[in-house]
């Protein structure tokens, strides 16, 4: 049984927990998000600790869809808006999974509003990737895409690094798949360029995955295998894999 701890106590050990997982110290951050977890008194912020446990081992019973559907009561409750939009974006990823895009979008645009409201800059990104990545995958023809995908970063892109990151990604996935090389390689060295500042250790798994895509959409299969090599590497390293 956890030791009580004041909530703001708790907050801060869940704070340091993600800043740690995000920083590639994936053990160290798991460790303090299991002890925050465990903690009777401090609902909100055990429920975001399950949440994160849940998406750093999504093989693990009951997954991350489902540990959402059971916390986000717990976040509705508290009027949390970064649960709230953490869990939506749980709950859309699962339907991407399954291909299921058009279903997908009700959950990314609640995901999109409460980080909005919350002013939560990572959840914004991650909801608006995720959004990007349905446009990517899903049904919407490529050039109307493409417009999207443009759009919403016009609307969010503007002195929000991470957003940039993000959608830049697909976008130039898309622009991959109408041979569009130096659109999609301009996309993809911002990105590149952006997350080095930004120092994302998951970067280095995501970014040679898409740029491994955009390769072999423009016929380039050998440049494709060696990048994802690298990316399945990293993922190693880091222990995603």
């Amino acid at each position: 049984r956890a030791v009580e701890l004041r909530p703001d106590a708790a907050g801060a050990l869940l704070g340091l927990g993600e800043v740690r997982v995000a920083l590639g110290r994936v053990e160290e951050g798991a460790e303090l998000l299991r002890y925050v977890r465990d903690l009777d008194h401090a609902p909100v912020e055990s429920a975001h600790a399950r949440l994160a446990l849940a998406v750093l081992d999504p093989a693990a019973r009951p997954g991350p869809a489902a540990t959402a559907r059971a916390v986000l009561p717990v976040f509705e409750a508290a009027g949390d808006a970064v649960g709230r939009a953490r869990a939506h974006l749980r709950l859309a990823q699962q339907l991407q999974q399954s291909g299921r895009h058009e279903e997908a979008e009700r959950d990314h645009a609640r995901a999109l509003e409460h980080a909005v409201e919350a002013g939560a800059e990572p959840e914004r990104a991650g909801a608006l990737g995720a959004i990007g990545i349905s446009l990517w995958r899903g049904p919407v023809p490529v050039p109307d895409a493409v417009e999207r995908c443009r759009a919403l970063l016009a609307a969010h892109g503007s002195g929000r690094p991470t957003v940039r990151v993000t959608l830049n990604c697909p976008l130039a996935v898309l622009y991959g798949l109408q041979d569009r090389a130096d659109d999609a390689y301009a996309c993809l060295a911002e990105a590149e360029r952006l997350a080095g500042k930004l120092g994302f250790a998951e970067a280095k798994v995501f970014l040679p995955v898409f740029r491994a895509t955009v390769e072999a959409l423009l016929g380039r299969g050998a440049e494709a295998l060696a990048l994802l090599g690298r990316a399945d590497a990293a993922a190693r390293r880091m222990g995603a894999a």
